[in-house]
């Protein structure tokens, strides 16, 4: 279920709402280790990140500054924000969910401003750019958050905000450590070559210290996602209008023109390598004078 299918849907009807087998297969894995889900758009990536946030609530309980820990969902956008905060609302029995981004002038806050949502709110959505500013400033510790759901995590790549949160990593103890959710319906980002797949897979698991999972068969998957079907179409070759009858006819006087000028005779061989739809007319009899 994605959070578009779910806005309208309340939380007493969430209750009801049963996961797809394939959905129940990922969650179990998310919930034992850190993982990168790889599902099609509109398969129910948003749907796993909710059940685990369910999954990982006691840790929520406690009040903030007295051991309590907060969830973190980041998002790219800030259309996003406001579309999975509404989902998780209405689909998570958690006490509050927060919507931050760049528009709510979030860049002049201090640590006060900050302790004073994070008491308010058990989950938080955002732009990544954010909570790598509040751990830079050190409002958070990485040990404060329970779960860390990165939402399209594919983006991490050179200095992006969620590569440089996860670095994060390295000056926390393992065993304090959040929980890493990446979620993800394109592994690979188009300017990848065929031969760099591989390398450009193992980087992603590295950043995000997590395995890849996906399903096995799409059978089922593609009965719920919204992928474009793709079909040939065939069309027959248009008829010549008037204006592409005068603009062969100046290509043709163009062509004429090029002809009437004469070349000297080129001595020697200089094999000048032609560019694709160039021709060598340096020998062509209509082309030379001595």
């Amino acid at each position: 279920m994605e959070s578009m299918e779910t806005d309208l849907v309340s939380r007493d009807e969430s209750e009801r709402l049963v996961s797809r087998t394939y959905q129940t297969q990922l969650e179990e894995i998310a919930i034992k280790k850190n993982t990168i889900i790889h599902l099609p758009t509109g398969s129910g990536k948003t749907f796993i990140a909710i059940r685990l946030i369910k999954r990982f609530r006691e840790a929520l309980q406690k009040p903030w500054g007295e051991g309590g820990k907060r969830t973190f969902f980041l998002v790219n956008t800030v259309p996003l924000v406001t579309q999975h905060s509404k989902t998780i609302e209405r689909l998570c029995p958690v006490d509050g969910v927060g919507a931050y981004s760049g528009e709510d002038g979030v860049d002049y806050w201090q640590k006060s401003k900050w302790n004073a949502e994070l008491t308010k709110y058990q989950v938080v959505v955002m732009t990544s750019q954010i909570l790598c500013d509040m751990l830079t400033h050190g409002y958070i510790r990485i040990e404060d958050i329970n779960l860390l759901i990165f939402d399209e995590c594919h983006h991490a790549v050179e200095d992006h905000p969620m590569r440089q949160i996860m670095k994060s990593f390295n000056e926390c103890p393992v065993d304090k450590q959040p929980r890493v959710l990446g979620l993800t319906a394109t592994l690979l980002n188009a300017n990848v070559t065929i031969n760099k797949v591989q390398e450009t897979l193992r980087v992603l698991e590295t950043t995000f210290h997590a395995t890849i999972a996906t399903v096995n068969e799409l059978g089922e998957v593609l009965n719920y996602s919204s992928n474009p079907h793709e079909m040939i179409m065939y069309y027959s070759h248009p008829r010549p209008t008037e204006a592409t009858n005068t603009a062969l006819l100046l290509l043709n006087e163009l062509k004429e023109l090029v002809y009437s000028v004469n070349l000297p005779r080129v001595r020697g061989n200089f094999n000048i390598k032609l560019e694709q739809g160039q021709q060598n007319i340096t020998s062509d009899p209509k082309k030379v004078s001595e």
